[in-house]
């Protein structure tokens, strides 16, 4: 089997990729996007996370999850849900993902289902009318970027300009200061704002193209 193919429903391809991340063996991007259609997959090195760091930012998302409590994390701006399904396969964790474009969304939904991923969950919608205190962790993968850099755009199907920018970024700055103490907030290239009073910068990874930064409400301000 050549490493273009498209990894169909119940494929042993794909059951050797969920094996080896699982018991912690390295799996390429090319090898693990395989899971996406062509299209989806040709945005993958500029605009899904790399796979490494997807895991590595899922067991810091979830290294406070309680033994037998259920540990949700949202992702904002998932795309088709490469970091949803990354964590998914590599951690105990609920995964969820919020994205504006509904060809993504329903590219998310029949991977979860074809896969048998139950434990990673999209939602169809803007992240600004999502209730955070849903959730106890956040992955943010500079989501507004493309409302304000040209080479960032995905495509045309949802609204950009540099007042959406601004208000996302305004909103995810409210939201992140009116969450509990003990929140975790990951970003990889940031997100475009600052964090509120209490947070605490706690860790900070070199890793793939950037820096992924691990941020704990540790008091409220």
């Amino acid at each position: 089997m050549v490493e273009s193919e498209y990894i169909q429903a119940g494929n042993e391809a794909f059951r050797s990729i969920a094996l080896a991340l699982r018991n912690g063996f390295a799996v390429s991007d090319e090898r693990f996007d395989r899971i996406f259609n062509k299209a989806t997959r040709s945005l993958s090195s500029r605009h899904w996370t790399p796979l490494a760091v997807a895991i590595w930012a899922a067991r810091l998302l979830s290294a406070d999850a309680g033994a037998g409590k259920v540990h949700r994390i949202l992702d904002v701006g998932c795309g088709p849900g490469k970091f949803c399904f990354a964590g998914a396969l590599t951690t105990d964790s609920e995964y969820y993902g919020i994205e504006q474009r509904t060809h993504f969304i329903d590219e998310a939904n029949r991977i979860r289902l074809r896969h048998d991923i139950p434990n990673s969950h999209f939602i169809l919608g803007n992240m600004t009318d999502l209730d955070w205190n849903l959730f106890h962790a956040f992955y943010l993968y500079n989501p507004f970027l493309e409302n304000v850099t040209r080479f960032a755009r995905i495509d045309k199907s949802v609204p950009l300009s540099l007042e959406h920018f601004n208000t996302y970024v305004e909103t995810v700055e409210s939201k992140l200061a009116l969450l509990p103490v003990g929140v975790r907030v990951v970003t990889y290239h940031g997100y475009g704002g600052t964090f509120p009073e209490g947070y605490r910068l706690t860790e900070k990874k070199s890793i793939g193209t950037h820096y992924l930064d691990l941020w704990v409400k540790e008091s409220r301000a």
